[in-house]
């Protein structure tokens, strides 16, 4: 398991001078550390975790976003028991991506396994901009995707503010 600590800090939770370092200069966060711990503690009795490399962890509105290296995400899809102890261990949900993907990728994951039709650029009048996401229109799902969580982890992650919408089927 490679955290953002080294693995004695992360093993024995208390950190070394140069971790400290780190936190006191803001190159890593508290939750970094809180994260890292969890998860090495994970580790040693789930060899899928243990392949796991930690890039960074983040807060959004009590739920945990974690930031893997690459690869990391299609490992833990592969195990989802292994998805599930670490939900179990940080005691909320957490949302697992990987940290080097593009906008579109990361769309794509965050609606897993529903599939994005497509994915447009809405400039508006103030100059901002809007990613809105269409979906499939499957019945129920419109229930079954909860739009105001998506759009928080979104907007945490990346700054991106997102519109959902569904397709549209005209009877032939």
């Amino acid at each position: 398991m490679r955290t953002p600590i080294c693995n004695f800090c992360a093993k024995t939770g208390a950190l070394c001078p140069e971790d400290s370092k780190k936190l006191k200069a803001g190159q890593i966060s508290q939750l970094d550390v809180e994260s890292s711990v969890k998860l090495t503690k994970l580790a040693e009795k789930d060899k899928v975790i243990d392949k796991l490399t930690l890039v960074k962890a983040l807060r959004s509105n009590g739920e945990i976003i974690l930031l893997l290296g690459s690869g990391n995400l299609k490992t833990l899809r592969m195990n989802p028991q292994s998805i599930e102890s670490i939900n179990r261990a940080f005691g909320t949900k957490v949302w697992l991506f990987e940290a080097d993907i593009s906008d579109r990728k990361l769309l794509e994951e965050v609606f897993y396994p529903v599939r994005v039709l497509t994915v447009n650029m809405v400039w508006l009048p103030d100059g901002s901009k809007l990613t809105k996401v269409v979906l499939p229109s499957f019945k129920g799902l419109e229930g079954k995707v909860d739009e105001n969580v998506i759009k928080r982890v979104l907007k945490t992650l990346r700054g991106l503010d997102v519109m959902i919408e569904y397709e549209r089927r005209t009877a032939p």
